[in-house]
């Protein structure tokens, strides 16, 4: 598959060894999770080549997600993200959305369009391309991409994953096409409607907490994934089990005690019918 940028004009020389560096930056990135390209440029319009994926990306699945796929994207991009962002120098994709989260060949979830700066971003929005408008789509923007400083950080796109899933769930983003802007203004976070686990609510409600130390780190959203599902409910394994346990024990002492009173009524009785 080619993706093509600037097809218009092409760009300058600034332009070229611009897109140029900052590919040279990510080249190296190699992960399962990760769409990775390889970079050309022919008549100053520069292109990537990427592995072609037949079942295109996660936007066709936009409100038809299961709980059990839902848990498989955020398992998926949350090991993408952590190639990303424990490249150095870090990387940051300032973009995801469905559009960016390709369905692999076995079933599996890619990261595609990583690595391209804001910097970037503007050099390419100045050519004639269509592909870029600005750096990051509206609706998965965090927060605080509309500060003052406007600085993309890791848990931006902590926030962008959790609006995704938020959107291929229930068919909409949680704050529509304004994003975090709205959040800003003093919007609340959207209840996740649907029969959907309390433990997927939580983790999508974590993504989207407006300060971004509020939201789990990539290392966190792993641990989540792969722990069992109580342990998200606000209530660890161990502390279920010693429930249980008690419980049990409870119950057993219950029928002990049953047990004897039942056993010194038969033996009354004998005695009784003895004398």
């Amino acid at each position: 598959a080619l993706k093509i940028y600037a097809p218009a004009t092409g760009l300058d020389d600034a332009g070229l060894d611009m897109f140029a560096r900052e590919f040279s930056l990510v080249a190296d990135v190699s992960h399962p999770n990760i769409l990775k390209p390889l970079y050309f440029e022919h008549d100053r319009k520069p292109y990537l080549v990427l592995p072609y994926c037949r079942e295109g990306s996660v936007k066709n699945k936009i409100g038809q997600l299961t709980e059990e796929e839902a848990w498989n994207v955020i398992r998926d991009v949350s090991k993408g993200l952590k190639a990303l962002h424990s490249h150095r120098p870090p990387i940051i994709h300032q973009d995801i959305k469905p559009d960016n989260i390709m369905i692999a060949g076995d079933g599996h979830y890619m990261i595609s369009d990583f690595g391209v700066s804001t910097h970037l971003h503007s050099t390419l929005r100045k050519s004639v391309s269509s592909n870029f408008k600005s750096a990051g789509t509206r609706a998965y923007m965090a927060p605080e991409r509309f500060s003052r400083h406007r600085t993309p950080v890791m848990a931006s796109d902590i926030y962008s994953l959790g609006a995704t899933v938020y959107e291929l769930l229930t068919g909409d983003a949680p704050f529509g096409e304004e994003g975090g802007l709205l959040q800003r203004s003093g919007a609340e976070i959207p209840e996740l409607e649907g029969n959907y686990s309390e433990e997927l609510k939580n983790i999508v409600e974590q993504c989207l907490a407006l300060n971004p130390w509020e939201r789990p780190s990539v290392d966190k959203l792993e641990e989540y994934v792969d722990a069992p599902r109580t342990t998200l409910g606000g209530q660890n394994p161990e502390e279920k089990e010693d429930e249980a346990g008690g419980a049990k024990r409870q119950i057993s002492s219950t029928a002990i005690i049953v047990t004897i009173a039942t056993a010194g009524i038969a033996i009354g009785a004998v005695l009784g019918f003895l004398i």
